[in-house]
């Protein structure tokens, strides 16, 4: 059982570096969508995203994150439905994305919060 702790200590570890870089990338502006990849029905759909900033055009790619919900049969619960948290994504999309003003090319894209993958 020494790997489930393992496993565990890894997810506090993303976790911790994710609030942190939502908290030094405070600054907010639109990007393209320019590429969706998506890998079957057992991978993560990618989306790369262009954002211009002081005339330069950074790039970031993020798994696009998914959202539970209980499929229930009168009180019992018999499954779950996942669903993108940003709907209606595609290539020349608009989406904001976050910023670090003192390293632009460090970013998240605004909307994409979430914990499942695939």
């Amino acid at each position: 059982m020494k790997w489930v702790k393992s496993i565990g200590n890894f997810k506090r570890w993303i976790e911790y570096y994710e609030e942190k870089k939502r908290a030094l990338c405070t600054q907010v502006t639109n990007g393209i969508v320019t590429k969706v990849k998506n890998k079957g029905l057992d991978f993560s759909t990618i989306i790369t995203v262009c954002y211009i900033v002081d005339s330069v055009t950074y790039q970031i790619s993020e798994s696009l994150k998914l959202k539970s919900k209980i499929i229930r049969w009168g009180i019992i619960p018999v499954g779950q439905k996942k669903y993108p948290v940003i709907p209606e994504i595609s290539e020349g999309s608009t989406v904001r994305v976050n910023y670090n003003l003192a390293n632009p090319a460090e970013a998240f894209i605004t909307d994409n919060i979430g914990i499942i993958n695939c």
